[in-house]
């Protein structure tokens, strides 16, 4: 799960995890991943609620350490433009936007 841009609203939860194995996520990294409150959590397991400082440290900062938290600089949400501007740090993360143009 590399370079995507995730934006949360409400008590949305970053990654969840019913059933945690250390061998659930080979790989968590270079995402940018926004919530307008600041609440970044994780779910492990049914009683595991994780902060993201406590995600990013487990088992010695194998997830998400060069991921960034921020808003991700659409270009007009409220009119559901979710395309990227040109200054949106996603793009620092490696982040591709897909192609948006038609298709005959």
């Amino acid at each position: 799960y590399q370079r995507n841009v995730v934006a949360l609203a409400g008590d949305a939860v970053l990654y969840y995890f019913q059933n945690w194995s250390e061998d659930r996520v080979a790989v968590a990294d270079y995402n940018l991943v926004y919530h307008p409150a600041g609440r970044y959590r994780v779910q492990r397991g049914r009683d595991a609620n994780l902060t993201w400082s406590a995600w990013r440290d487990m088992d010695g900062g194998r997830f998400d350490r060069h991921s960034l938290t921020g808003a991700p600089g659409f270009v007009d949400s409220e009119e559901d433009d979710y395309r990227l501007n040109e200054g949106s740090p996603a793009f620092s993360l490696g982040f591709r936007p897909l192609p948006m143009g038609r298709s005959a």
